[in-house]
């Protein structure tokens, strides 16, 4: 949805999603669902973890690697493998 909104923002341009503020939205949505997997954040219907799983321990590392990679970017260092999503500098 936000690649959707970038490319509208671009077309009108509305520059109200800049490249930091893409990557910050990412970063807080990725940090959010690795916290989510790991059971921080626990919606109503959830049930307490008493342990977690394999699958979702890797799945929760592999969140948080891509959060780290992103971190670089709000400063201007390249994300190749994401620039296709992202709005230009």
């Amino acid at each position: 949805a936000l690649k959707f909104l970038s490319n509208v923002d671009l077309a009108y341009h509305w520059n109200w999603l800049d490249r930091e503020v893409f990557l910050a939205l990412w970063i807080a949505i990725f940090g959010m669902l690795g916290l989510y997997l790991i059971g921080k954040i626990r919606f109503a219907h959830d049930s307490p973890l008493q342990h977690l799983s394999v699958t979702r321990t890797i799945l929760a590392v592999t969140v948080f690697a891509f959060v780290v990679y992103m971190v670089p970017g709000m400063w201007g260092a390249p994300l190749k493998s994401i620039s296709a999503f992202l709005p230009p500098s």
